[in-house]
C-alpha cells in the first residue's frame, strides 16, 4: 500500500500486476490459460527488472 496522496512508482504497479496475474494462473484449471497467464506475468516481471536495473535475484547486472 502507499501513503494517501503519494503516487506509486510504475515499476511497483507492474510488480503488483504481475503478482495478481500469477495468482490468477495458480487458480485457473485450464492448462492453456494457466500457461498464457504465467507468460504474461513473466513478461511484466521482466519489464520491472529492466526498469529497476536489477536481475530477478536482485543483483545489479555487470556493466
Amino acid at each position: 500500500m502507499t501513503v494517501a496522496g503519494e503516487p506509486q512508482r510504475p515499476s511497483q504497479n507492474l510488480r503488483e500486476k504481475a503478482q495478481q496475474i500469477s495468482e490468477k494462473a495458480d487458480r485457473t484449471t485450464d492448462p492453456d490459460e494457466r500457461r498464457k497467464l504465467r507468460q504474461q506475468a513473466q513478461r511484466l516481471q521482466e519489464q520491472v527488472e529492466q526498469q529497476s536495473g536489477t536481475t530477478s535475484e536482485g543483483v545489479q547486472p555487470p556493466e
